[in-house]
């Protein structure tokens, strides 16, 4: 099956509030594939406030805080 590439800007904006320990409701409509990006964010950014190991995928951690801004 083929991948559907990620929404970089949902997914630093979910990957931001998961980091912060902020539980911002999702901003985008539910099952649409901005709130799948933003939800895998927010996972990410979750492991890494609690300490776990996180990744940001093929994003640099500047490239993280510019999507989050757009």
């Amino acid at each position: 099956m083929p991948m559907n590439p990620v929404d970089p800007v949902a997914w630093s904006k979910g990957f931001l509030a998961g980091a912060q320990g902020n539980p911002t409701p999702c901003p985008y409509p539910a099952s649409s594939p901005e709130a799948w990006a933003w939800f895998s964010g927010a996972i990410e950014g979750t492991a890494k406030w609690l300490g776990h190991g996180y990744s940001l995928g093929s994003l640099t951690p500047t490239q993280v805080q510019e999507y989050a801004r757009q």
